[in-house]
């Protein structure tokens, strides 16, 4: 079965997004870094996707190599949309489901 990212682990600062990925990556976990959304976290421009499932095997990780994580959580794309426009012009962008 293929793993969905659709947690999310949002940051203080993108050094420790970075060094959550490397962390992540070498203990196994799929990761995903994308622009941390505004609706979740002003500190950090920078998020970490991961399977939610494994969220707290994740915070464990991170916790024991001193990583700093502001928050988890569950963070769903929906289906994708296209800004208003002539019909073609529109740009692809993504919209997102917040949920506990």
């Amino acid at each position: 079965m293929a793993e969905v990212l659709d947690g999310l682990l949002t940051f203080y600062s993108w050094h420790h997004a970075l060094r959550a990925e490397k962390v992540l990556r070498e203990g196994g976990f799929r990761v995903e870094l994308i622009p941390a959304p505004r609706e979740l976290s002003s500190n950090c421009g920078t998020a970490l996707r991961l399977e939610h499932g494994r969220l707290d095997e994740a915070l464990e990780l991170l916790a024991a190599r001193r990583v700093q994580v502001e928050a988890g959580h569950r963070f769903l794309p929906a289906a994708e949309a296209r800004e208003p426009g002539p019909v073609g012009a529109g740009k692809p962008r993504r919209r997102w489901l917040v949920g506990a």
